[in-house]
């Protein structure tokens, strides 16, 4: 399974935030980063997920299952 490339998460979370009310995208963009590239281990295996917020020690990322 190929992970998502960072310019197809930006475009998804472009078109995303266009469906979100006011406090929601500035929910959103308080605590964005730059999207990245991640490893993660799940289940004993390695793999990557597009890292688009974080707080402290959390992120939120984006991650395409059946790719």
């Amino acid at each position: 399974m190929e992970p998502a490339t960072i310019d197809e998460v930006k475009e998804i979370a472009k078109a995303d935030l266009k469906r979100c009310n006011a406090d929601q995208v500035a929910g959103f963009q308080q605590y964005s980063v730059e999207p990245l590239l991640a490893p993660i281990v799940r289940n004993g295996k390695e793999e990557s997920v597009v890292v688009v917020a974080r707080k402290s020690n959390e992120v939120i990322y984006w991650e395409e299952s059946g790719r």
